[in-house]
């Protein structure tokens, strides 16, 4: 089994190895181990942010898992947000779930 998770978290070239069908997959993973939600999205500004945020937002929800979009926003707005409102986050920067984080580049 090849190892995702490293310091960084899941780095990759989008289009490359890291493939809409890859981010639905592990989505699924991810989400299947929390089984729970409300999910916060956020993402930065590079084009293929709202394609993934669509494929993520699509495979939570196809677990029954609901999640909220935020659109662009620094990863420190999302961080509030958690403590805030007690929910998890995904961040293209950080997919954070409590004691889970992934790198999306």
């Amino acid at each position: 089994m090849a190892k995702f998770f490293g310091t960084n978290g899941i780095r990759g070239v989008f289009s490359e190895d890291f493939t809409l069908e890859f981010v639905h997959d592990m989505t699924l993973a991810i989400g299947t181990y929390f089984e729970r939600g409300p999910i916060l999205i956020g993402f930065d500004g590079r084009e293929s942010s709202p394609v993934i945020c669509k494929v993520i937002s699509s495979a939570l929800n196809s677990i029954g898992i609901d999640c909220n979009v935020a659109g662009i926003v620094p990863t420190p707005c999302l961080e509030f947000a958690v403590k805030t409102l007690g929910i998890f986050w995904w961040n293209y920067d950080y997919c954070i779930s409590q004691s889970s984080t992934i790198q999306w580049n």
